[in-house]
């Protein structure tokens, strides 16, 4: 019976559009090549179209002159389901050929695909370079999605890749370090951690501050970038907020360390002195002891 058999289509490419192609169909490689990247420094593998002349729609996740793009401009925008693969770099060097896309934006994109970056700190983004004035087809802020994931999913290649230029969101997580250059800091959900990128040139950002390290992170959203790092230490990938109010900070718990017993070995007659250090995001760590009789 023909019932007894169906097709299984290995990747998004494998299936092909007529007119608007599905941005997971440029993204999506085979875990065999991705395997390769951190051996040999390769892109992320998605010249499978490289060179290809293609039309996309999407929904701006961040808005044109809103991220660094050097002398050009570009945003980023994705698939209305989101999810993984679904994110697209847009570049143009002639800034009127992206016009003004705000946020929540759907557009219409068409151009060639091409990859930005020559080696592993370069870093290797897919792009779409647009041949033609951008349309306009929508405008709706409430759909833009947001996939939420771990700190860890951005630190190999393996997992990390299907996230790049997705809108994603990170929750419960504590600062790890504040004083890295070009005002990165990074973060840790317990999984493993990610610097934050300064790729947004928004004005917010002028005289805001980095919080201090053990402050909580309720929620942070931002787009996946592939850019100034290395696979070898885990920081290829950062993540790229547009705003500092894509940031929540929350009271989280607080950090006990170091706790001590006095005497360390201990008799029924001894007092006994504990004593520890705790921290909160307050930047402020108190020393805690208490006497056992």
């Amino acid at each position: 019976s023909s019932l007894n058999f169906k097709l299984q289509p290995r990747l998004a490419r494998d299936v092909v559009e007529e007119d608007v192609t599905r941005i997971q169909r440029i993204n999506q490689v085979l875990h065999s090549d991705l395997m390769k990247v951190a051996d040999d420094n390769v892109s992320d593998m998605s010249y499978y179209m490289e060179g290809d002349t293609v039309t996309l729609e999407g929904i701006v996740t961040v808005a044109t002159g809103l991220a660094y793009a050097g002398t050009g401009i570009k945003l980023t925008f994705e698939d209305y389901n989101g999810g993984p693969w679904s994110g697209m770099v847009c570049y143009s060097a002639d800034p009127s050929a992206l016009a003004t896309q705000p946020i929540g934006r759907k557009i219409r994109a068409t151009g060639t695909i091409s990859e930005y970056g020559h080696d592993d700190y370069d870093g290797n983004v897919t792009e779409i370079d647009v041949i033609q004035t951008i349309q306009e087809i929508g405008f709706d802020p409430t759909a833009v999605p947001v996939d939420t994931i771990h700190t860890g999913d951005l630190r190999d290649p393996l997992s990390a890749e299907q996230w790049g230029a997705v809108w994603i969101e990170i929750n419960d997580a504590m600062v790890t370090q504040n004083d890295l250059d070009y005002g990165q800091w990074t973060i840790d959900d317990g999984t493993g951690e990610i610097k934050i990128g300064t790729n947004s040139e928004a004005e917010e950002w002028t005289d805001w501050v980095r919080p201090p390290v053990g402050a909580f992170v309720e929620s942070i959203r931002g787009w996946v970038y592939n850019r100034h790092g290395y696979n070898s230490d885990s920081t290829a990938y950062k993540l790229e907020p547009n705003y500092p109010s894509d940031i929540t900070f929350g009271a989280g718990p607080p950090i006990i360390a170091e706790v001590q017993r006095d005497p360390c070995v201990v008799t029924p007659s001894d007092q006994v002195q504990v004593s520890t250090m705790i921290t909160d995001n307050s930047d402020m760590t108190v020393e805690f002891g208490i006497l056992l009789p």
